[in-house]
């Protein structure tokens, strides 16, 4: 027999699913790539130091996807690949002076968008969203790890 998902818990679904298409909608307009658009976000929220794999686990890319995009964007001057010291296969994403620029023109009015959608919720509904999603997450994830 189908699972069928309750009418709330469909409706719940959608509306996540939407938050990816939010961003997705939003570098269609600025007429960047959603690639581009993570990793410029990524790089720019983040301070710069993370790496493709971090990328991909904020964004659930395809690291092919990104590792293309990022070799784009060096050639371009938009980024550097720092080796890390530890593990010279690990390389660290950070944003040149023209990155810096282009990324702040590109996320700095999405971040605020972000802001002025968190602050419409009372700080205990803020607490509570936060608590709720993580529970509903960690059920989840066990539920996959036992996969």
């Amino acid at each position: 027999m189908k699972t069928e998902y309750q009418p709330l818990q469909a409706t719940y679904y959608r509306t996540e699913k939407e938050w990816s298409s939010i961003y997705r909608k939003y570098a269609a307009k600025k007429g960047v790539p959603e690639s581009r658009f993570q990793i410029l976000y990524s790089v720019y929220v983040t301070g710069g130091g993370i790496t493709q794999t971090d990328i991909r686990d904020m964004w659930c890319a395809p690291l092919q996807t990104i590792n293309s995009c990022l070799k784009q964007m060096e050639k371009e001057g938009v980024i550097a690949l720092c080796v890390d010291d530890d593990n010279r296969r690990k390389k660290h994403i950070r944003l040149t002076s023209e990155g810096e620029k282009l990324a702040a023109e590109l996320v700095e009015p999405i971040m605020q968008a972000e802001n002025a959608s968190f602050s419409a919720l009372t700080p205990a509904e803020q607490e509570q969203l936060l608590e709720l999603t993580k529970r509903q997450l960690r059920v989840l994830k066990e539920f996959v790890d036992k996969q």
